[in-house]
């Protein structure tokens, strides 16, 4: 049983450096990079809706309300995505209007559910 552990945790390392040898060759790491650096950058612009979640968290009894603002912001994110794809040229940057909003509020509201789990959890 033992040894088996050992090769089973031998494969996943050398599949892991693996992938990590194909994104540095195929230029993927860059791209993650950049994903990594995503939500860092937005979680300051989307500290707002943040403490909207979290004040609906709180002071909402019911389980439809506090998760409202994520079915909007998340409505919004497809939509313009799916506008976006369909139009072309200037017409797909009504699309990116949505889009920002959208995201921040969907960034926000992922870290205020976060929060409230976090501390429903672990600080009671």
């Amino acid at each position: 049983m033992r040894n088996q552990k050992l090769l089973l945790g031998l494969l996943i390392v050398l599949f892991a450096g693996l992938c990590l040898v194909m994104l540095v060759f195929s230029g993927g790491i860059y791209a993650l990079g950049g994903l990594a650096a995503l939500i860092p950058t937005l979680a300051l612009p989307s500290a707002p809706f943040c403490v909207l979640q979290l004040a609906l968290c709180r002071h909402c009894k019911g389980k439809l309300l506090p998760k409202l603002p994520i079915l909007a912001s998340l409505l919004g994110v497809v939509a313009s995505l799916g506008y976006m794809v369909e139009s072309s040229n200037i017409e797909a940057l009504a699309g990116f209007l949505v889009l920002v909003p959208s995201l921040l509020c969907l960034v926000g509201c992922g870290m205020g559910w976060l929060i409230w789990r976090f501390s429903q959890t672990h600080l009671r």
